[in-house]
């Protein structure tokens, strides 16, 4: 579920055009989501281990690091900060 969630984030960016403005290297949707689908068809064993969710931490780690943490809520969107 954690995977499939940061597909969803890389695709809502993608649809915003924030993934241009990230000073970080995330997939397109479309490779996020063939690479998501050949773990699936691997099998449970590709969810286990100490890094089970890769999508999932590359995504929170550009949240994180870029966005506004409450843009979402005070203005209803993402907001990416450039370098201070």
């Amino acid at each position: 579920m954690l995977e499939l969630a940061a597909l969803l984030q890389i695709g809502a960016w993608e649809h915003l055009g924030m993934l241009e403005h990230l000073p970080v290297e995330l997939p397109t949707f479309a490779q996020a989501a063939s690479h998501l689908g050949q773990r699936l068809r691997n099998g449970p064993a590709e969810f286990s281990g100490p890094v089970a969710t890769p999508l999932h931490l590359q995504v929170l780690q550009a949240w994180v690091e870029n966005f506004a943490w409450e843009g979402r809520e005070i203005f209803g969107a993402d907001f990416v900060l450039g370098t201070v």
